[in-house]
This record gives structure tokens, C-alpha cells and sequence, in this order.
């Protein structure tokens, strides 16, 4: 049996993406678009993801990790909710 091959990461731009209000998500403090950056899989489950803007991470909860969808669900409405952080 040949192990899964290992993605380092997958990113999902806000343009593609809702906020939970079903409108488009907003730029940062600097007016920049964010990212979400997945940089940790279990098999082909996301489980580990970060705003490329601000670097916050989100984890999926244990819950969610049987199926994909709900993976990919939790770690959008996690950064769909958040504000990015100014820089010191």
C-alpha cells in the first residue's frame, strides 16, 4: 500500500469565498486581499490552516476530521470570523 502524498499547501482567496452573512469577505487592515493557507493534512483532510495576512491559525476540531467537507467548512467560517491584528 503506497502512503497518500503529502501537499504542503492549498490556499482559498476571500473572492471565492462567503462570510456567513453570504457576503464577500473584506480586505485587511492594509487593503490587501487575505488567504487562507492550508499547511497541515491528515490523508486528504485539512486540518491546520492561517490567514496569510496575519498568520493567525485555525485548527479543525476533532469532530469535523472523518469527513472533508466539514474540514473545509470549519477552517472557512474560523476565518471568515476573524479580524486580522495590526502589526507592531
Amino acid at each position: 500500500m503506497r502512503p497518500h502524498a503529502i501537499r504542503s499547501e492549498v490556499s482559498y482567496d476571500e473572492s471565492e469565498m462567503l462570510s456567513v452573512s453570504n457576503k464577500p469577505l473584506g480586505r485587511n487592515l492594509d487593503g490587501q486581499k487575505r488567504k487562507l493557507k492550508v499547511t497541515k493534512w491528515l490523508g486528504t483532510v485539512p486540518v491546520i490552516a492561517a490567514c496569510s495576512a496575519c498568520g493567525r491559525e485555525f485548527k479543525v476540531p476533532l469532530a469535523a476530521l472523518n469527513r472533508v467537507a466539514e474540514a473545509q467548512q470549519s477552517l472557512q467560517l474560523q476565518f471568515a470570523g476573524h479580524s486580522c491584528e495590526a502589526g507592531d
